[in-house]
């Protein structure tokens, strides 16, 4: 009949979406230490993020471990708790965050697991030496020299650095005549992942040779025929190890050599 009652209905579908991917908390570079009796790492690791709109506990998982980063052993996961036991060394950890609106953020971490235990030593108490004249007057002693016993978890006690201070190259020392007596050291021990332990001893430097206490002697003497006469500017020499000396006879046969090295 044309009349309107001025009333419609429209049916309209509203899609509510979320674009915002969950944040990653502990995202970087992560250091563990491993199992000081096994060498290996009991790994318990949380993988950790939140979002603003799926709950923390609702969120999902998905990770992936490249062991020593050589991409040839490769252990897969769900979940964000990872247990295991896994080799020293560094490892390549990549994980994955997804919320309920699909969302995903991703991260690829070293995670590396040491061996923190440092070795056990014990060092001699006391060594004593003496200085040797041919060595210039010195006597050169190995930090190895001073270890009474050492061990180690992880290394092999071959492998241990022996050294007379942090820097493992530093694996000898030299004592001169402005070290006699007692002269304190430190002995460090440092295995094959870094830690380090030491001990402090000591060394007597001792002059028995009298390197340091030099006197000069004179050798004299004369040349002279079966009737007793004297021998004339004969060239008479004196040699050792580091040392030739050459004089003439004087006109009666007579030579001295003086100033000579009591060491030598």
């Amino acid at each position: 009949d044309g009349d309107i009652d001025g009333f419609c209905t429209y049916d309209q579908l509203l899609t509510l979406t979320n674009a915002i991917a969950p944040t990653l908390l502990n995202c970087q570079d992560t250091v563990v230490c491993g199992n000081p009796n096994t060498c290996m790492g009991d790994l318990n690791f949380d993988l950790l993020a939140n979002d603003d709109c799926t709950d923390s506990l609702d969120l999902t998982f998905i990770w992936s471990i490249d062991i020593l980063g050589e991409g040839t052993t490769i252990i897969n996961g769900t979940g964000n708790n990872i247990m295991g036991n896994y080799p020293l060394g560094q490892h390549t950890l990549s994980w994955t965050a997804f919320d309920g609106c699909g969302n995903s953020s991703d991260c690829t971490m070293a995670l590396t697991i040491n061996d923190c235990k440092a070795p056990t030593l014990a060092c001699k108490y006391g060594l004593s030496t003496t200085l040797l004249p041919k060595n210039d007057g010195c006597v050169v002693i190995w930090a190895k020299d001073f270890v009474q016993s050492v061990d180690d978890n992880c290394t092999a006690v071959e492998d241990i650095y022996f050294s007379f201070s942090e820097d493992i190259t530093d694996m000898n020392k030299k004592f001169t005549c402005d070290d006699l007596g007692d002269q304190f050291v430190e002995i460090w021990a440092t295995d094959e992942h870094g830690n380090t332990t030491h001990c402090v001893t000591f060394i007597e430097i001792q002059d028995n040779l009298n390197v340091c206490t030099q006197t000069n002697l004179m050798i004299a003497g004369e040349l002279r025929t079966e009737l007793g006469e004297g021998i004339a500017l004969a060239e008479v020499e004196v040699e050792s190890s580091s040392m030739s000396e050459m004089d003439m006879t004087n006109t009666v046969g007579d030579y001295s050599f003086t100033d000579l090295p009591s060491n030598d």
